[in-house]
């Protein structure tokens, strides 16, 4: 069973890591760092992928590099389903399984990893990252434009 549970695992990994191929990067180096609860998190740059497999095979999926660091003396999570993307429209953009990051960072631990959403609608996008520890406290960065063209 464990063998199994193993086997799985790494199929389902190996399936993430093929679904998306590159296909342009945006950078805006003047993102800004922002504390929420103790972890600053900030983006580190934005990429326009094509998934190649699965349900959303064909569709753009917007990659995001996140960086968190834990400076509170406590235990925090860092994690891609904090985040929302709403596009120009307002509307909220799916997660998109992958390998997203997710971790719990002890104080001082610093971490980047990457978040996936199926990408729809038209620029500007929202990205706000909220702490489920205290829903009040958000970090909000606008992605402005998705051509790459800079």
């Amino acid at each position: 069973m464990k063998k199994v549970t193993i086997l799985m695992l790494i199929l389902t990994l190996a399936m993430a890591l093929t679904a998306c191929t590159k296909a342009k990067e945006i950078n805006k180096p003047d993102w800004k760092a922002q504390t929420i609860n103790g972890v600053k998190v900030n983006i580190k740059k934005v990429n326009i992928t094509k998934a190649t497999d699965g349900d959303e095979k064909g569709k753009n999926i917007l990659q995001i590099t996140l960086v968190g660091k834990n400076t509170s003396p406590d235990a925090k999570p860092i994690d891609a389903f904090l985040m929302t993307i709403t596009n120009k429209e307002g509307k909220r953009l799916a997660n998109y399984p992958s390998t997203n990051i997710g971790a719990t960072l002890h104080p001082g631990e610093q971490l980047t990893g990457d978040a996936f959403y199926v990408l729809e609608g038209s620029a500007p996008l929202k990205a706000t990252y909220q702490d489920p520890d205290r829903p009040k406290e958000k970090a909000s960065w606008k992605i402005d434009d998705l051509t790459g063209d800079k």
